[in-house]
């Protein structure tokens, strides 16, 4: 008897969610995708257009190295966020005449599916080797875009961090290196400070910037170490996040671990950028807190565009952290193996040695893929494993 992919619970939010309209079920990719393009826009158009133009000079060197930089980073964050949302890995082939026994069925498609692959209740779709749905690119990960997703966290994180060590190196220009002004990259302090007029539209969209890119590097950090340890394990996030004990022990400290590396980093940067300030005054170390930050904006102390370069300083910090966790909880579970699904679960049967496991999510040269996107060719087709172990109950 073939196995029932999907439990009581699983299966009524199935339905439930295919009852819902079409859009109310993509509404939330739909709010990812353009919450990312248009803060990519926006950081991308400060940092080009004022930051760097008023950092550095033509002539400088330096300069020409941080625009190359920008673009190299850019380039591979977009080409592999792209990469991801165009190459599907949907279960689409038909089914064999005779259905091998450890195959499992699939309620909602009516139909039966090869090992780790799973139904999505927001593609309504069966995707193979399913990790889990992102909404951020509106597409499942799977067999055959996960590398993409992990280098797309992995460049993100890098980007944002890039990004915010411009943007205050900017703001310093725009408000002068005073502990006074650093009370403005507060969130609600640089919204007050825009408010009230006391800040610049301008200098408020590079700080909402900053905190774009410190959420991006967060969370895209994240994703992309998550990925990256999966990986290294032969695991999907399922089959990673099933294994309770192992996260617990395992996943849960190396979580905290990427997140603690990226916080010491970024407050390492914010410490640099405090030896540096002249005359501090904790008068202005208040502004750079969110609300006051709003509240100066909003009494007209803060300019507008410094109320937005505080807050993109703290979407980097965000973007940073994030970004940062995904992608250890990546590397974690590739490097078992495993999805997510099957992390949780328990589930090791696919763990075919770190070596092999890298090689399953990023092809056979999967080194160059941290220096550029590549084509080459998975090693599998999602659908055929070779199992190390059985484990019972899946």
């Amino acid at each position: 008897m073939h196995r029932i992919t999907m439990d009581m619970d699983i299966s009524d939010m199935h339905w439930k969610i295919k009852g819902t309209s079409k859009f109310t079920r993509k509404g939330a990719s739909i709010l990812g995708i353009i919450y990312f393009f248009l803060f990519a826009a926006t950081i991308m158009w400060t940092t080009v257009v004022y930051a760097l133009p008023a950092l550095f000079p033509e002539s400088a060197d330096d300069g020409r190295v941080h625009y190359g930089l920008l673009v190299f980073l850019w380039g591979n964050m977009l080409a592999n966020y792209c990469l991801c949302c165009t190459t599907k890995s949907f279960y689409a082939d038909h089914e064999p005449r005779h259905v091998p026994e450890h195959w499992n069925y699939c309620l909602p498609c009516g139909r039966h599916l090869p090992p780790r692959a799973h139904h999505c209740l927001y593609c309504d779709r069966c995707v193979l080797k399913r990790d889990h749905h992102c909404f951020f690119t509106g597409c499942c990960v799977g067999y055959f875009n996960q590398r993409r997703f992990v280098l797309f966290n992995l460049y993100t994180c890098l980007s944002a961090l890039h990004v915010l060590g411009l943007l205050l190196q900017y703001l310093e220009i725009l408000n002068g290196p005073t502990m006074e002004r650093l009370l403005s990259y507060i969130f609600p302090v640089m919204v007050y400070e825009w408010y009230v007029g006391s800040m610049p539209t301008f200098t408020a969209l590079v700080i909402l910037e900053m905190y774009v890119c410190v959420v991006a590097c967060i969370g895209c950090g994240g994703l992309f170490g998550w990925q990256m340890m999966i990986i290294r394990d032969g695991q999907t996030s399922y089959e990673a996040v099933k294994d309770i004990k192992y996260f617990n022990q395992r996943r849960f400290v190396l979580f905290n671990l990427y997140t603690c590396l990226s916080a010491l980093h970024v407050l390492g940067l914010l410490l640099q950028y405090l030896e540096i300030l002249n005359g501090p005054t904790m008068e202005r170390l208040l502004s750079y807190i969110f609300p006051v930050m709003v509240y100066e904006w909003y009494v007209g102390s803060m300019p507008t565009f410094t109320a937005l370069v505080i807050l993109e300083m703290y979407v980097c910090v965000v973007a940073c952290i994030g970004c940062g966790g995904l992608f250890g909880w990546q590397m974690m579970i590739i490097r078992d193996g495993q999805t997510s699904y099957e992390a949780v679960k328990d589930i090791k049967r696919y763990n075919f040695g770190r070596t092999q496991n890298l090689r399953e999510v990023f092809g056979p040269y999967w080194l160059l893929n941290f220096v550029f996107p590549m084509w080459t060719k998975l090693p599998g087709n999602g659908i055929d494993w070779t199992h190390t172990k059985i484990v019972k109950g899946y």
